[in-house]
């Protein structure tokens, strides 16, 4: 079972194997999967994703969340504080995304509002190119802190708001056409996730 766990990470670039000796060196390779050698993030409080350390509150022990959470509210959470958005969506087709069933993703999202991780943010209208429709509508997610402390300050800077409260925060917005009759939207935000080096 081992050694196929460790087949399943060195098929997805996140290790290297190499015989030494009677036994098995492991080499850790970069969390993008592009299978350079790996190097720790130097740190930079704002800089780029691959400089910045993980961090989770001392809360999340103290509240006993590494007790009352499942693998699923875990995962979901890892995933969302990963994102580094003041709002953001946990819609069914991150499981896709991150190897995990949509079920998982219902259950932890549950969990962690449950445990008042996450707080409801209101509403959005966003793309999935993996949708009929192309576009859904879905309920916008924040952390409650101290669970907000990976947020990335540009974006708390830089993020439009529109007149119910709610930002923008996806990488592209597209800007709707006014109308008279319909209620107003500021943006539809894309949630496509992109190939590599594109």
């Amino acid at each position: 079972m081992v050694s196929r766990l460790w087949h399943q990470l060195e098929g997805v670039g996140l290790v290297a194997r190499s015989q030494n000796g009677k036994f098995t060196k492991i080499t850790k390779l970069m969390e993008d999967g592009a299978g350079a050698p790996y190097r720790p993030p130097v740190g930079v409080a704002d800089g780029p994703l691959q400089d910045i350390y993980f961090r989770l509150p001392f809360q999340y022990w103290a509240d006993g969340l590494h007790r009352r959470l499942t693998l699923s509210g875990k995962a979901v959470l890892l995933i969302c504080m990963s994102l580094r958005d003041p709002e953001f969506y946990i819609p069914d087709v991150f499981a896709g995304w991150y190897g995990l069933s949509p079920k998982t993703i219902r259950k932890g999202r549950q969990e962690l509002v449950s445990a008042e991780v996450l707080t409801e943010a209101g509403y959005g209208l966003y793309i999935d190119t993996s949708l009929p429709a192309l576009t859904a509508t879905a309920t916008k997610y924040a952390f409650q802190p101290p669970y907000d402390l990976n947020v990335s300050k540009r974006a708390l800077t830089t993020a439009p708001a529109d007149e119910a409260g709610l930002s923008t925060t996806a990488t592209e917005t597209a800007t709707l056409a006014p109308s008279q009759d319909k209620p107003q939207l500021v943006g539809i935000e894309f949630l496509v996730r992109r190939s590599q080096g594109h």
